[in-house]
């Protein structure tokens, strides 16, 4: 799950993923790595999803199914958009608070429940899009699309 957002320079796609630095190298050669965010956490990072769309954009053309929603934001939150997630050249993400799929943990995010409190805070509404499990992609999705 990713945000984007357009200016002048073109759209920004950010998304957030764990540091993969962080990692014991035999989780990340694994498929264990779902069990190892779901009991720990390691620092967190917003990135540039920009080759992650191309990808999905592929995808679309050959007809697989992917869902989108957009929100229309004010300039405001598309300049704050842009103060806190727009990178600078040759800057590949920023660090940012701790990834863990542990629902316990509300001090650290996932892509999901990054991606609604990016939301949250850019629309100025604590309440906007309700989800009672924000690190359960499929609540998440829920509460977008309602089914």
């Amino acid at each position: 799950m990713w945000v984007y957002w357009v200016t002048s320079g073109g759209r920004k796609h950010r998304g957030y993923w764990p540091d993969w630095t962080h990692v014991p190298a035999d989780v990340r050669r694994s498929n264990s790595y779902r069990d190892f965010f779901t009991e720990n956490f390691v620092p967190g990072r917003c990135v540039d999803e920009s080759l992650n769309v191309i990808t999905v954009n592929m995808m679309v053309s050959f007809g697989d199914d992917i869902r989108s929603r957009e929100w229309i934001v004010d300039d405001r939150a598309e300049m704050l958009l842009e103060l806190k997630w727009g990178l600078k050249e040759n800057q590949d993400g920023i660090d940012y608070g701790s990834y863990s799929c542990d629902e316990s943990r509300k001090d650290c995010n996932n892509c999901s429940s990054w991606a609604l409190e990016v939301m949250r805070e850019v629309r100025g509404d604590p309440a906007f899009l309700p989800c009672e499990r924000p690190k359960r992609l499929r609540h998440v999705e829920l509460a977008i699309w309602g089914d």
